[in-house]
């Protein structure tokens, strides 16, 4: 009877532990490479729990994020159990290493499952430093995608200031013929129109007088004023080419790596030959146009100068005669 009372006892005793080894009070943690969760829950004797959920998330950006910790509260019924996050219930199921939870939350993108391991605290830590760890790498190649990114964006912007300078300037090549005859126009027009503003003068009638006249505000108004206007044009047209070619030397020579690579170098920038080409292609009819662009302005400027020479006798001329 005595052994028989004993051997009672002892299932008693091992059906209580069991009952005991069924809390799930403790700490849990889950992880994957992207991110880490560590889960603290007491259990109390109704078969709840409450407890805390701390995250760390590694992003994109090579940046790690951990925000405080939130709130769990549930239920335990068994090996199922109910769990509120933040607002948010899903589901779980106790496991002999751990807990496994169930729904939006979960991680695994087929079963939408996260299992958090039986553990302690430093687990989590250690995770949390292995995700610190492989942030370097990601934040600085990001880095070098942005700066890459802007190389190419500043690259762009010299690009087409470059080729806008090249249609300007060939639009001044062209045009300066045009400009250069237009002095001579001016000049020989002028003289005609002196001439025949001393005839009229010379002949003593009233009319022509009054003719001469009028022939000399027009010389030294409307005239000269075209003239002027034709030389402003000119001596802008030198003066801003200047300082354009100044300011595009200037930005060239931010890039002078990139347009002088070759197929399998890359400049500090990131920026390889592939990408450089437009800019090497541009800087090369930036080049081209220079001296021919040179030439059509000198040539333009010293027309405008021997002209407005000429123009200055001929409208003193008009001034003193046709008065």
């Amino acid at each position: 009877m005595t052994l028989r009372f004993s051997f009672i006892t002892l299932a008693l005793l091992a059906l209580l532990a069991g009952c005991e080894d069924r809390s799930i009070s403790g700490a849990y943690v889950f992880h994957d490479s992207t991110s880490a969760a560590l889960m603290l829950i007491t259990e109390t004797p109704d078969h709840r729990f409450t407890g805390t959920l701390r995250r760390a998330t590694l992003h994109d950006d090579g940046t790690v994020t951990a925000p405080g910790a939130t709130a769990v509260s549930g239920t335990v019924d068994g090996s199922s159990l109910t769990l509120v996050v933040g607002g948010e219930t899903v589901s779980g199921m106790v496991t002999s290493d751990g807990i496994d939870v169930i729904g939006s939350a979960g991680q695994d993108a087929d079963t939408q499952t996260s299992h958090y391991a039986k553990g302690v605290v430093v687990d989590y830590d250690g995770h949390v430093h292995q995700l610190k760890e492989m942030s370097a790498p990601i934040a600085a190649n990001m880095r070098k995608a942005q700066q890459v990114a802007a190389a190419k964006a500043e690259m762009a912007s010299l690009v087409k200031e470059l080729n806008d300078f090249v249609t300007r300037s060939h639009d001044i090549i062209d045009k300066t013929p045009a400009i250069m005859a237009m002095y001579g126009f001016e000049v020989e027009s002028q003289r005609k129109a002196l001439q025949r503003g001393r005839t009229l003068r010379a002949s003593g009638s009233p009319a022509e007088a009054v003719l001469a006249g009028d022939l000399r505000t027009k010389m030294l108004g409307a005239d000269r004023d075209y003239v002027t206007s034709m030389d402003e044009a000119v001596s802008t047209g030198r003066i801003n080419s200047t300082r354009r070619e100044a300011l595009l030397d200037q930005h060239l020579a931010q890039f002078k790596a990139c347009v002088s690579l070759n197929d399998r170098a890359a400049d500090g920038t990131g920026l390889d030959a592939q990408a450089c080409k437009p800019l090497a292609d541009a800087q090369t009819a930036y080049r081209n146009v220079l001296a021919p662009l040179d030439k059509a302005l000198t040539d333009a400027t010293t027309v405008k100068i021997q002209a407005d020479a000429e123009l200055a006798t001929i409208w003193d001329a008009a001034r003193k005669a046709l008065n």
